[in-house]
């Protein structure tokens, strides 16, 4: 409901003020006042396969598994490597490493041995064994103190082992999520609770805990605890945030974000306070160890500030904006982090809070749109046509892009969205089974269910609530005009579609079960597919010995393959900035990048996805089977007949689930249930779009 209101309170301003609030060099803050810039240095001496960073001593360690593994460390500025190398009998490998006061390293090994699982060993500072403790236990962190205590967190709780190698007490408790040092000698761990994280504070003396229990919000999750120093007890990262616990005012604070200092939040393997405003920062990419020295000081960057708006970025994306912001010799992106703030009780607050900024003229310059309602921003005019960005560009145009991906991507004429890469989904089953149409409609699709009654799954691996999920977010562009603002969903198509899903009676499955054992032994006749490259649809060939039909959802106009797009990206129209928020979205289109992208998903990029095609027709791993042309080929059809994106909104698919409950138990037809869903729908769709 709060996102509805916040959405009906956008939609009901005119949007003709122009956006305030928007940081050049001269107003932003960093540039005028004291704040944290980092200075980093790639460590050449560091494998990015190492793990296990500590800082002790002025010195970094690292844990390195190989086929000669051995416990590193060098100096802060990455150089003077000195090695501890690591004896690894048969069937054993070192799996955690903490690093004692005294430069000594506890490690854990873990063994194939179902009985003793894992062995805590105590090394000297020159890698000679002192003590070796046999445990039943799989830690996942080790960690020891300042008197040389080892504390060993698993996955029902914490043991405490002495510096001799004798386990002192246990602690049972399932929440637990690791555990670190803070301030003032202290040892912290940190639980999972009811509205977020609990740090407690272990006391070795009492064998359990003492003090208060500090709170960390849902929305403020961290993933890495680290040591205190004078002003707070300790810091932990939290999704692109530094956060501290002061000891002033006994309130986590937020003491910097990582992508504002050109870090990559999700490459941080550790953060060490050096004083007060200082910290050292290791990041581990796929290519690189950097070793970052955060220090506060007066900005000297005369760059314009573009403000991005997002939820959730991934890590790719992070580094993308980092080579942006390092390269682009004009503008800098800053990231606003709605995310922060959600909670347990309001998992929208971040949406309301963005909305709340652009009602009050502080729009950003760019905006991240996989968590907002995008037909809607589209309809309001909100969001800048790309089209006139991309009909002036000199280095990329339209037709460099994968047509699939900008059918989907396009919406009421215009294209108002990029996206960096795709996965396909659609439906396939046995040509055998289902014929060789390549396409088909509602009506269609219901005959071949029910011209199979003997099948009682005809959809494989899916609950009846979830047809109804999938097929409503993957053909709802059917039954929503978005220019009109009007929907059918008392159409005979709709009709279909809920009887369709009422075919799927399954209340309940028994696990997993590949779609091709169902679709073979003739259990079921339809399976989803989320192909993200050629490779997935050559497998799903061979899976069912080529015996193959794609043919998609059922649509009345185009093709039934869907585009989900993981990320895509707008400007704003009260954007002040427009053509440097049009450079950082063509920088998501730079070759080297799509190149990367489509080891994991498509690329929108022609010839990066060209590229990816040949590749797969001549693999340079020979346990890969090559791709055929044919294969090839029947692919490519797929992209290039892709029409529409997925189209989810939560709150219109609570009404179609709400109303459709009553067709499923048989209180209503399927004719009634329509039109209950047409007339609630119709009210939302107008409220929204209106």
């Amino acid at each position: 409901m709060k996102k509805i209101l916040s959405l009906l309170m956008i939609f009901a301003l005119t949007f003709s003020i122009a956006g305030c609030g928007k940081k050049t060099a001269e107003q932003s803050s960093s540039n005028q006042e004291q704040a944290y810039q980092s200075s980093y240095k790639t460590a050449e001496t560091i494998p990015v396969t190492a793990s296990q960073f500590q800082v002790v001593n002025e010195r970094i360690w690292f844990l390195v598994n190989s086929d000669e593994p051995y416990i590193g460390s060098v100096g802060v500025d990455g150089t003077d490597l000195q090695k501890i190398n690591l004896s690894q009998p048969d069937g054993m490998r070192c799996t955690s490493m903490s690093i004692a006061p005294d430069g000594s390293p506890w490690i854990v090994m873990e063994s194939e041995n179902e009985s003793e699982p894992c062995t805590l060993i105590k090394l000297d500072a020159n890698g000679t064994e002192q003590s070796r403790t046999p445990l039943d236990i799989q830690p996942y962190t080790i960690r020891a103190d300042q008197a040389n205590n080892v504390y060993l967190a698993h996955q029902n709780g914490l043991i405490g082992v002495n510096p001799q190698g004798e386990k002192t007490f246990e602690i049972a408790d399932d929440s637990l999520l690791t555990i670190s040092a803070g301030s003032e000698q202290t040892m912290l761990a940190a639980f999972y609770g009811d509205n977020g994280v609990q740090i407690k504070e272990i006391d070795w003396g009492n064998q359990g805990f003492s003090g208060e229990t500090i709170e960390i919000n849902q929305g403020r999750m961290p993933r890495l605890l680290t040591n205190g120093n004078d002003t707070y007890r300790f810091f932990a990262v939290s999704s692109d945030e530094l956060l501290g616990y002061s000891l002033q005012s006994s309130q986590i604070e937020p003491i910097l974000t990582f992508s504002q200092i050109d870090i990559v939040s999700e490459q941080v393997r550790l953060v060490s306070a050096k004083g007060t405003d200082a910290f050292l920062c290791v990041a581990v990419s796929d290519n690189a160890v950097e070793i970052h020295e955060i220090t506060k000081s007066a900005g000297t960057s005369d760059k314009t500030i573009l403000t991005l708006a997002s939820f959730n970025l991934s890590s790719d994306i992070k580094q993308q904006i980092i080579e942006f912001n390092r390269t682009n010799s004009d503008y800098r992106i800053e990231i606003l982090d709605y995310s922060q703030y959600n909670s347990s009780k309001d998992y929208t607050a971040g949406l309301t809070k963005l909305n709340t900024d652009i009602i009050s003229g502080n729009t950003p310059d760019l905006i991240e749109l996989s968590q907002v309602s995008y037909n809607n921003y589209v309809s309001k005019g909100l969001l800048e046509d790309l089209n006139g960005f991309l009909s002036k560009d000199s280095d990329i145009q339209t037709d460099n892009l994968v047509k699939g991906a900008v059918n989907a991507l396009s919406s009421n004429g215009g294209l108002y969205r990029i996206a960096p890469s795709f996965m396909t989904i659609s439906l396939y089953g046995r040509e055998s089974q289902i014929g060789s149409a390549d396409s088909w409609n509602f009506e269609e699709l219901k005959q071949l269910l029910y011209s199979h009654s003997e099948i009682k799954q005809p959809f494989a691996n899916l609950l009846q609530a979830q047809t109804l999920q999938y097929l409503c977010l993957l053909t709802m562009n059917e039954f929503i005009d978005e220019s009109s603002g009007k929907c059918s969903f008392d159409s005979a198509d709709f009709i279909n579609l809920l009887e369709i899903a009422n075919r799927n009676k399954t209340d309940s499955l028994d696990g997993y079960t590949e779609p091709a054992e169902l679709l073979l032994n003739n259990e079921s006749l339809l399976s989803l597919s989320f192909l993200s490259s050629v490779q997935n649809y050559q497998s799903v060939s061979d899976s069912l010995n080529g015996d193959l039909n794609f043919i998609g959802f059922p649509s009345a106009q185009g093709s039934g393959h869907i585009a989900e797009f993981q990320s895509s990206f707008g400007i704003f129209a009260d954007s002040e900035h427009k053509d440097g928020a049009w450079a950082f979205l063509k920088s998501l289109l730079d070759e080297d990048f799509q190149n990367k992208i489509a080891k994991m998903e498509t690329p929108v990029l022609q010839s990066a996805f060209d590229t990816m095609l040949s590749e797969a027709q001549s693999p340079e791993n020979p346990n890969i089977k090559p791709v055929s042309q044919e294969t090839i080929e029947q692919y490519q059809q797929i992209i290039d007949s892709i029409t529409y994106g997925s189209n989810y909104d939560g709150d219109l698919m609570g009404i179609i689930n709400e109303e459709a409950e009553t067709f499923f138990d048989g209180r209503r037809s399927a004719k009634e249930t329509a039109e209950a869903i047409q007339s609630r729908a119709q009210l939302y769709i107008s409220e929204s779009l209106g």
